[in-house]
Parts: structure tokens; sequence; C-alpha cells
């Protein structure tokens, strides 16, 4: 029988779930601009809900949740907490867990479309094989991580004060998945202390509010 998912989180964490992880929670997989001070959570925040999800066998989850950061520290720090919280929700042999940045042994890993994975990458992994150009990948790989990085996934953008000219370039991926359409839905979360939603514009994409 499926806990809460309050319950889950405290299970999971060892903490109380916080106001506003607990309303992200309610409606995890769907474009967010989600504004919170460092320090309060961030990624258990968009962590927890998708393991619930696996946990339980939600409906219509992500296959996929795909972690994405500017820096390499960044990534390593993310990636040791996910194992944690995977191996908290008794999902280690459902869920692997990827650390994508240079030097990296996963980098050749290769995923199946139908394996449930957190995948937890810099910037230039994550958007070099989500445009088709698989940045330490051989040509006949990149077509298959375009796919994977595409669709059926969540894609969550952290520190994206730091991005650069990435966080333009997400937001328009994320427009043209929208009206191109995708197999398996592929929301994007983009996730920052500070930030203004004018940054997010583009010609095809308003700012989230």
């Amino acid at each position: 029988m499926a806990v809460s998912y309050t319950e889950f989180f405290r299970e999971v964490t060892g903490r109380e779930i916080l106001p506003y992880q607990e309303r992200y929670g309610r409606n995890p997989f769907s474009p967010t601009l989600l504004v919170v001070p460092t320090g309060l959570g961030k990624t258990d925040a968009v962590l927890l809900p998708w393991l619930y999800a696996q946990r339980f066998e939600v409906n219509a989850t992500p296959r996929r949740l795909i972690l994405v950061l500017p820096r390499q520290n960044l990534t390593a720090q993310t990636a040791k907490n996910a194992r944690e919280r995977r191996s908290a929700a008794d999902l280690d042999e459902k869920v692997c867990v990827l650390e994508l940045m240079a030097g990296s042994e996963d980098n050749d890993e290769k995923l199946r479309p139908d394996q449930a994975a957190i995948i937890v990458c810099t910037q230039d992994m994550y958007f070099s094989r989500a445009l088709n150009r698989g940045y330490a990948r051989r040509p006949p790989r990149w077509p298959l991580d375009f796919a994977l990085y595409n669709q059926d996934c969540i894609i969550v953008l952290d520190e994206i004060q730091l991005m650069d000219d990435a966080l333009a370039t997400s937001r328009q991926m994320a427009a043209f998945r929208m009206q191109y359409k995708t197999y398996g839905d592929a929301p994007c979360v983009w996730m920052s202390a500070t930030v203004n939603p004018e940054w997010l514009r583009t010609v095809d994409s308003p700012p989230l509010g």
C-alpha cells in the first residue's frame, strides 16, 4: 500500500517536508520555475516526487529524471545525493543513477529506453546529447541519446543564473518539444535562488511566472 508523499519524504530524507516542497509535490511533472533560497532543499524538492512515483508506479511518470548543472563540483555532489536517496527509497534494483561529466566512467553507459534512470550531468554533456551531437559519444549513438534526452523525461536545470547562453537554449528547446510533440512528456523545471523570469523569454516562449 502506498504511503502518503509527506510520509515518504520523511522516510527517505529523515526530515520534515517544507511547505513549498509539499506544494511542488502535488504537481511535479509540469513546466515550472522554482525560486528557492540556497540551503532549503531544491534538489530534494524535485528528486523525491520522481522517486515516489517510481516506488509506487504512478501512471504517466517520466522514465528519466535529468538533473543539469553548470559545474562539475555541483554535479558530483548532486549525484551522490541522488544515490543516497535512491537507496533510502529502496529503488536500487529499479533505478540507475548516471553521473555524466568530463572523465566520468558513466559517459559510456548505454541506457535503454525502458530503463528508469536519474541522469546527473554537466550542461555540456546534456545539451550536446539533446542536440544530437553527443559529447564523448561515437556518432552512431547520437540519435539514440537525442531521443532519450528529449522524450519521456523530466529535465531539471539548476543554478540557472550560472548557465549563460545555455539557459536560452534550454527554453527554446522546451518550446520546440511542446510545438512538435514528443513520445512521452518532457517538461522542464528551472531552479535558482536568484532569477529574473525575463531570462526565460525566447522567441517562442513567454517567461514563466
